[in-house]
């Protein structure tokens, strides 16, 4: 095992798993061939049904100094991010999922710029984004390559990197409180309240990160049960809310705007599934973040509900979603 024989400073390098059995490995290997030496490998195995944790455990034998195996029953990212979290040893953190890479001297370039005079909460650098059979055909993922000064406000829109894009110091995350454990932006809200700690960050002008686009489903997409990706998806949306109140966003500003308008979206989704519980609190949520929208986007809230009420939710969101649609066409 090489090192930068800069530093002495552990990394702690999560990776939850869950069916990877043909991708894990090279996720691993990608680790263990960096070039800054002191680090921990844990591999978060989410209640695989495939050889997913025979491979896993094989590493694990294979590197003992370097990698520990946990083991839980499928219960998501978010909740395999904590346990790995709360096992973790080390001053910083880096979140990689399964099917995806980390290049050789990404540890020594970041713990370098975390000790650099700017004292840096959290290092990120470029990420590729790529099908997993064709890395030539890769382009910038998000905003990696752009130097930043904050996480927010523009996380309360979109994310500005991949889960494995950023280095973060184990510290600012203990301040940030607990990963929930959902299976759908559970990552966007983290990293929302992440930002509300007002981190510092440190920009690498270098690509070092790989996320790879592939057939399979990735970690947090759950296509068998589009219903309980829209519930988590909404309990995470709720949280986001909250963190936006307390960041202290007008209620007219254009995040909150955006926010009311996808959670309009998720009300109509989550009522086309007959799913009312979900439906009816992501209507709430949007009624709630809707004060500075125009009068036009007031009103096709109030006409939903009142199509609602009299053809009942599933038919009535059914019914509004080709109405909203044939006027958007209209209007554009």
């Amino acid at each position: 095992m090489r090192d930068s024989g800069q530093n002495n400073e552990l990394v702690s390098c999560i990776i939850p798993v869950y069916n990877r059995q043909e991708l894990i490995n090279e996720c691993v290997q990608s680790v263990l061939a960096q070039t800054y030496s002191h680090y921990e490998i844990i591999i978060v195995n989410d209640g695989s049904t495939d050889q997913t944790s025979d491979v896993a455990t094989k590493l694990a034998q294979q590197h003992a100094e370097k990698i520990r195996v946990l083991n839980q029953s499928n219960q998501g990212p978010g909740a395999a991010r904590q346990l790995g979290l709360d096992h973790a040893q080390g001053k910083y953190i880096q979140f990689l999922d399964s099917d995806d890479l980390i290049l050789p001297k990404k540890f020594e370039l970041f713990i370098n710029a975390f000790n650099s005079p700017d004292q840096a909460d959290i290092v990120y650098a470029t990420t590729h984004y790529y099908p997993i059979d064709d890395p030539k055909s890769y382009f910038i993922w998000k905003l990696t390559d752009q130097p930043l000064d904050s996480l927010l406000p523009q996380f309360f829109v979109r994310r500005i990197w991949g889960t494995a894009t950023p280095i973060y110091k184990h510290s600012i995350l203990k301040q940030a409180g607990k990963i929930l454990p959902l299976s759908c932006e559970e990552d966007l809200e983290y990293e929302c309240r992440v930002g509300l700690q007002n981190p510092k960050l440190h920009f690498i002008d270098q690509h070092l990160t790989d996320i790879r686009h592939h057939s399979g489903d990735r970690f947090s997409v759950d296509n068998a049960n589009r219903g309980k990706q829209l519930s988590h998806q909404i309990k995470a949306r709720e949280h986001i809310y909250q963190t936006m109140l307390k960041f202290g966003l007008d209620p007219d500003s254009e995040e909150i705007q955006i926010f009311s308008k996808f959670m309009f979206l998720l009300a109509r989704q989550s009522g086309e599934l007959n799913l009312s519980a979900e439906s009816n609190a992501a209507f709430e949520l949007a009624q709630k973040a809707s004060e500075g929208l125009s009068r036009q986007d007031r009103l096709a809230m109030y006409i939903y509900r009142i199509i609602n009420r009299v053809a009942g939710q599933k038919k009535g969101s059914e019914m509004f979603g080709r109405i909203y649609n044939r006027l958007h066409k209209i209007k554009n």
